[in-house]
């Protein structure tokens, strides 16, 4: 298989094939469950609801989930952020780590806010455990295990449909961005300028994407905080603040457009729209301000981690 040629996220530490959670047996397991469900997401969900013309213009594109990506072009196959495209061969790459991060990442901070704990401790937890395990010790631990919870966080109905909604609209706009890359004939390598030039314009084919299928993009908050608390140096694809700026502003543009088209009234969603483009913008003094970025590190450094795990778990 030809290695991908866009990353929406790279790791902030060097390579380390240790670094990801969820070991081998672990992700062959999951694969039953995973694969069937992004795949269906992909054809049904994305691609079997574009215009006509869109579908055309994008056919044939294939969808790969291998446990990991390749360790190509400075790209750490544990990183679970690690979602790419291969445009001149028409691939998307959604390595199944990944999408198993994401799905125990949003259930957690379902089950926080259930909870009325802050998701911000989440993302600090994520952050420390992502980034500050020595790899002596080991991958770290997935989401899920980090706060000593299990799968019966999900049978609270609410956390359950909470964590759902937001995976979905991760997945759709990260699988719809790297769609982005293919519809646009991106290539890579190219100048750092052209490279953000062509991640604005994957990300703006990916919200023009959501509000064609009807999508809130309730998960990206989320989302670009944590990809902004793991950006550092020696990353193939940096975020930037003009990536986020452009995908809060694109949101402020056209609320409605997210707004499910059987809503009895859409435009009740709007300041909550409104809003969510304001937590986006959250994450650029996250991304521009290492200040911020350790701030966030000592209170990580001095929170009762195992108290916020026994607030997930009450009833």
């Amino acid at each position: 298989m030809t290695p991908p040629a866009f990353c929406l996220a790279a790791p902030a530490t060097p390579p380390r094939a240790t670094q990801g959670p969820f070991a081998a047996a672990e992700l062959r397991r999951l694969r039953a469950t995973y694969e069937p469900w992004a795949r269906g997401v992909f054809q049904r969900d994305l691609i079997g609801r574009l215009p006509p013309t869109e579908r055309r213009a994008l056919d044939p594109v294939t969808l790969l989930m291998p446990d990991e990506l390749p360790a190509v072009q400075g790209i750490d196959p544990g990183c679970v952020l690690n979602v790419a495209a291969a445009p001149a061969e028409r691939q998307v790459w959604l390595p199944l780590r990944s999408l198993a991060f994401l799905d125990q990442y949003c259930g957690v901070v379902a089950a926080l806010e259930r909870r009325a704990a802050p998701s911000r401790t989440v993302l600090l937890r994520l952050h420390e455990m992502l980034l500050a395990q020595p790899p002596e010790n080991g991958p770290p631990p997935a989401p899920l295990a980090a706060f000593g919870l299990d799968d019966g966080i999900y049978a609270d109905a609410w956390v359950k449909d909470v964590s759902n909604k937001l995976l979905n609209s991760m997945v759709l706009f990260v699988l719809a961005h790297e769609l982005g890359h293919i519809r646009h004939a991106h290539a890579a390598p190219a100048p750092a300028a052209r490279l953000q030039q062509q991640e604005r314009e994957a990300d703006a084919y990916a919200l023009a994407t959501l509000g064609r299928v009807g999508v809130m993009p309730l998960g990206l908050t989320l989302f670009f905080t944590m990809a902004a608390l793991m950006v550092g140096q020696a990353v193939t694809h940096p975020l930037s603040s003009s990536r986020i700026e452009a995908i809060a502003a694109g949101i402020e543009r056209d609320p409605l457009a997210f707004v499910d088209r059987t809503e009895a009234d859409p435009w009740s969603w709007v300041p909550r729209l409104r809003a969510l483009a304001a937590e986006v913008r959250g994450a650029i003094p996250l991304l521009d301000d290492p200040a911020s970025r350790g701030d966030l590190q000592r209170v990580a450094a001095g929170l009762d981690w195992a108290r916020f795990g026994d607030l997930a778990r009450a009833g």
